[in-house]
């Protein structure tokens, strides 16, 4: 009788470098694709003031980087964001915040499938006379399959991948930039880091810089998502501090050029009307004036970005749904790994579940709209997570490190981050707490039930775990420090009680 096969339950420790690891957030962003599609709707609200928006964005997300950045000198764990905010506010918030993060980054490999489908879908109609449906379909699960056989071949391999997607897309938006800004010549002023060009109906001046603000972070999204390969870097408390904060300020200054370049180039005076130039598209008409042809070259790095952000994407949501397997906060078999030490049980729900929601609301709808019904849910999570870990920061220096707590790092940056990014969080769901905000309409608002939905259930949820089983609450909080006394949570380990470094053991429900 043949002997049965030993599955790995361990991530690969050590497999990555620091360089690899920087490149999940670089991915995961996305440069191009956010720089030719989301951010810049931002315009419609900042007009020629677009750089100074984008400048008050990157300090927005840099002020929840850092608090990322402080938090992983301790907790270097695949359950990332989720183990963060369990030391930090309790285990049901964790568990809560755990169960987000899974699904929003499902959320946004499903929503970036439909969009990179879209781009092929419109381009090859309008040249070649493909029928639109089948082309975007194809493209979903071509990216898919891609995704998935990217992932499985290791984690090595998924970051090359993204290293060579992440540096093409970056060097060639450098490259435009300095074309557009030589083609602008007398246009070219300090002006355009001012308010002064801020023109748009409505929102003059400064009024525009925060609801465009809206708009960039979301196209900045996924720089923290570097913390879930802390178990497989070589230095995860270095790794991941270096790639969060490294991520924002390089790809931050990548922004800033941008929108400079783009700002003088159109012209300052203009720019309210930047997003709908050339059919919506105006990178590619803005492109195609200044190199030709070279129009496909763009069209094609930002395919390939948009495919590099679903993978960034896949890494990320498999590895939560591991974290989450493996302590017995969802099923135990989703904290299996593959031969290869890849969450390949969380890959299947990746795959399965995305692809079917892309595909459902592309027919149901039209890419565009099932994409943008995606965003809404997705956003909305993601910024709540982000409110909550710079609030988890504050909590777990002030209980478990309170002889290095700084006022500055521990109190007042992270406050800051957390309140910047309320009313993001509320423009995002269409809540009109401020006159900026508009109540979103159907189906978009679709997005925004889907997304307290998630929330309620994950609550709903946690509170029967309390109930029944309050030990297993802290498990992912857990995850780290029993990395440490001998590997991470088996998924068939029984409860234990670690102990943190330096604060004695820890209570069933993580205090």
């Amino acid at each position: 009788m043949a002997q049965a096969t030993t599955v790995p339950e361990e991530l690969s420790h050590g497999k990555l470098s620091n360089g690899a690891v920087l490149f999940q957030s670089i991915s995961q962003i996305a440069p191009a694709g956010g720089i030719a599609t989301v951010a810049i709707i931002g315009a419609n609200f900042a007009g020629g003031a677009l750089t100074l928006a984008t400048i008050v964005s990157v300090v927005a997300c840099l002020l929840t980087a850092l608090s990322v950045a402080q938090l992983a000198r301790y907790l270097p764990s695949a359950g990332s964001l989720g183990t963060y905010v369990s030391r930090g506010l309790g285990g049901g918030t964790g568990f809560v915040v755990g169960w987000m993060y899974a699904i929003s980054e499902l959320l946004i490999v499903s929503f970036v499938a439909l969009l990179l489908g879209g781009l092929v879908a419109g381009v090859g109609n309008a040249y070649f006379g493909w029928p639109v449906t089948t082309t975007w379909v194809v493209c979903v699960i071509v990216m898919y399959v891609l995704v998935a056989v990217v992932h499985e071949l290791g984690v090595g391999v998924s970051t090359r991948v993204q290293q060579i997607i992440s540096i093409v897309e970056v060097l060639l938006f450098v490259a435009l930039s300095i074309a557009l800004i030589i083609s602008a010549g007398g246009r070219n002023s300090l002006s355009a880091f001012g308010t002064s060009h801020g023109n748009v109906k409505g929102y003059l001046g400064a009024a525009g810089l925060f609801p465009a603000a809206v708009f960039i972070i979301t196209a900045f999204g996924g720089f923290e998502t570097a913390a879930s390969l802390a178990e497989e870097a070589r230095e995860p408390r270095q790794a991941v501090r270096t790639a969060v904060v490294g991520a924002v300020l390089g790809i931050g200054v990548l922004y800033v050029l941008t929108s400079y370049a783009a700002t003088v180039y159109f012209g300052p005076d203009r720019m309210g009307v930047f997003a709908a130039f050339n059919g919506g598209d105006p990178w590619t008409g803005m492109t195609r004036e200044v190199w030709g042809v070279g129009w496909v070259v763009l069209f094609l790095v930002v395919v390939n970005s948009l495919y590099g952000a679903g993978n960034a994407a896949t890494n990320v949501s498999t590895r939560m749904f591991m974290s989450l397997g493996r302590v017995g906060l969802a099923p135990r078999q989703l904290g299996h790994l593959g031969r290869r030490h890849t969450p390949v049980r969380g890959l299947v729900v990746v795959v399965v579940a995305g692809l079917a929601l892309a595909i459902w609301l592309g027919l149901q709808y039209d890419p565009i709209t099932g994409l943008s019904i995606m965003v809404v849910a997705s956003t909305g999570l993601y910024i709540a997570i982000y409110i909550l870990v710079n609030l988890a920061c504050v909590a777990y220096f002030l209980r478990y490190r309170r002889a290095e707590f700084n006022w500055l790092k521990h109190l007042v940056l992270p406050v800051a981050g957390a309140a910047v990014f309320v009313p993001v969080l509320l423009a995002e769901l269409g809540i009109p707490a401020f006159s900026f905000i508009s109540k979103l309409q159907a189906p978009l608002i679709y997005g925004a039930y889907a997304a307290v939905a998630i929330v309620v259930v994950a609550v709903a949820a946690a509170c029967i775990i309390a109930v029944t089983r309050p030990a297993r609450l802290s498990r992912l909080g857990a995850a780290f420090d029993e990395a440490n006394q001998g590997g991470p949570v088996s998924a068939g380990a029984g409860p234990r009680k670690p102990e943190l470094p330096g604060t004695g053991p820890l209570t069933s429900d993580g205090a």
